[in-house]
């Protein structure tokens, strides 16, 4: 696999993660604020500002998820077939 397929791939793949991570911290503050819930009501407002941009930004993020995913597969699957192209090729024996 070509050094700028990988790295193409890796870009993408580092995107996602960043996106899965994006839900975990809205989850984890979905959970904190459910937990100190009646304790701290002014703060447990606030939160729920926060964790709602959050979601808002990871659901509209979410869009591009399917295609991206696409991406990945077909340029690793590209890479594998020029690969195999290259090794499969004539030698020039000049």
């Amino acid at each position: 696999m070509s050094a700028i397929h990988r790295e193409r791939i890796v870009a993408k793949m580092t995107r996602q993660k960043y996106l899965f991570l994006l839900y975990l911290v809205t989850l984890a503050i979905i959970f904190v604020s459910a937990v100190i819930g009646s304790k701290h009501e002014e703060v447990v407002a606030w939160m729920e500002r926060v964790y709602f941009g959050l979601a808002t930004t990871a659901f509209l993020l979410s869009f591009r998820l399917p295609s991206t995913l696409m991406a990945i597969q077909t340029d690793r699957l590209d890479a594998v077939i020029e690969a195999r192209r290259k090794a499969s090729a004539p030698i020039d024996r000049n």
